[in-house]
């Protein structure tokens, strides 16, 4: 705490400090977000390659800018949030169908897994270091962060902040 006074911009300490999370349920997109922090970070992810794509979920958009009974639109077509999950899971189920069709013509799950959406559920193990953590979380708690990887940050934050709030008390959360 006395360092971050002293030099909030000293952050050497930091970096020995290791904090290792198990995420899962999160999409593939959001992990992209996630492998964005190249330094103090590293990653062990789910194998698309070895795991039977068929048994994992798909993480849906969250609908809030939507009215959840649908409207109608300039062009008369029903919108809203019902509408719209209905139609991500119709393309989901379309997805899977896919890669299950290319795996029964003989395609390696290597290659049957590119049919597959950025919203299949997945999951890594994850080690950042103290101060890597920081400017993650001063980035993606913000309110105009992604929700899927915010949601996961203040998770994330909760956690080491019970464990060490000294070291993050001064990131707005």
């Amino acid at each position: 705490k006395k360092l971050l006074q002293f030099n909030p911009q000293h952050k050497t300490p930091f970096e020995f400090q290791q904090w290792i999370f198990k995420i899962t349920g999160i999409s593939k997109s959001c992990l992209t977000q996630m492998d964005r922090n190249r330094v103090g970070v590293g990653f062990v992810q789910m194998s698309g390659r070895y795991m039977d794509s068929s048994e994992r979920g798909f993480v849906y958009t969250a609908f809030a800018d939507l009215p959840w009974d649908g409207a109608t639109n300039e062009d008369g077509e029903t919108v809203g949030a019902m509408n719209s999950l209905i139609a991500e899971e119709k393309h989901f189920k379309n997805c899977l169908k896919e890669y299950e069709l290319s795996r029964t013509m003989g395609q390696t799950k290597q290659d049957a897994r590119k049919k597959l959406p950025l919203a299949m559920a997945t999951g890594t193990y994850v080690y950042w270091n103290s101060s890597s953590l920081r400017q993650f979380f001063n980035e993606r708690l913000r309110p105009a962060a992604e929700w899927e990887i915010r949601r996961c940050a203040q998770m994330m934050f909760n956690l080491v902040y019970d464990r060490a709030p000294s070291h993050f008390e001064d990131i707005k959360h």
